[in-house]
């Protein structure tokens, strides 16, 4: 299985990507979602509770949460 990933720095833009995602990967994939660390030193609106009030209503189940490097985090969804 393929992996998709979508980075983003703000949960509007994160809102309105989403089920644009979700849709284009369902099938053979699944989504992962990043955003910058706040831990790291980044601004912005992006985190984990965030990403998943917006993915979790789309019909997707988080699965796993990681660090993608040490500026990032990611959620995949299955």
């Amino acid at each position: 299985m393929a992996s998709v990933l979508a980075s983003h720095r703000s949960g509007d833009k994160l809102r309105t990507a989403a089920r644009t995602l979700v849709v284009a990967v369902r099938q053979a994939s699944c989504p992962w979602v990043l955003w910058p660390r706040r831990a790291a030193g980044h601004l912005g609106d992006v985190t984990s509770t965030r990403v998943r009030a917006v993915m979790l209503p789309l019909d997707v189940m988080d699965a796993e949460v990681t660090m993608a490097g040490e500026d990032r985090s990611r959620l995949e969804f299955r």
